[in-house]
C-alpha cells in the first residue's frame, strides 16, 4: 500500500491579473496525511526563452511545521522585476511556471506549479497567474 499524498484543495490567486512588477496574494490550502515539522518554503519564478531558463527567487519561508490534516497558506508575493531578468519585453512575453515548493529536510513534500503568462497591454507587461486547482 502507497502512502497517502498532500491534496491540494484550493488556491486563491488575487488579482489573476496584474502587472507583472505588481504584489500578488496567493492562498493555498491542503491536506496532508502526516506531520509536516522544521520545512520551508521555497518560491520561485522560472522563464524560459529560446538560449536560457532563468530562475528568480521570490520568497522563503523557513521553520514551518504542519500537523496531519488540513493546512493553509497566505502570502504576499513581490512583483517580478524585468530588470533583474536581464531580458528584453519580448522574451519576457512567455509563458513562465510560479513554483511553491515545501521541503522537509531534503525532501521535497509538495511542489505546486503555478502557469504564468506574460501579455503586454499599451506599453505595460501583464502577468496572469492560473490556478493549478480545477474548479
Amino acid at each position: 500500500m502507497e502512502p497517502e499524498e498532500i491534496t491540494l484543495e484550493a488556491a486563491r490567486i488575487t488579482p489573476e491579473v496584474s502587472p507583472l512588477g505588481g504584489e500578488v496574494q496567493i492562498d493555498l490550502s491542503w491536506r496532508n496525511p502526516r506531520d509536516i515539522i522544521g520545512a520551508s518554503w521555497k518560491i520561485f519564478y522560472i522563464v524560459d526563452t529560446v538560449r536560457r531558463r532563468q530562475t528568480i527567487d521570490m520568497l522563503m519561508i523557513p521553520n514551518c511545521n504542519y500537523l496531519a490534516g488540513n493546512n493553509t497558506l497566505s502570502v504576499t508575493l513581490p512583483g517580478i522585476n524585468v530588470e533583474a531578468l536581464n531580458l528584453s519585453k519580448s522574451q519576457v512575453m512567455t509563458t513562465g511556471l510560479l513554483v511553491f515548493a515545501l521541503r522537509q529536510g531534503e525532501e521535497e513534500a509538495l511542489a505546486i506549479n503555478m502557469v504564468v503568462q506574460v501579455t503586454i497591454r499599451g506599453e505595460e507587461l501583464q502577468k496572469t497567474i492560473f490556478s493549478p486547482v480545477e474548479e
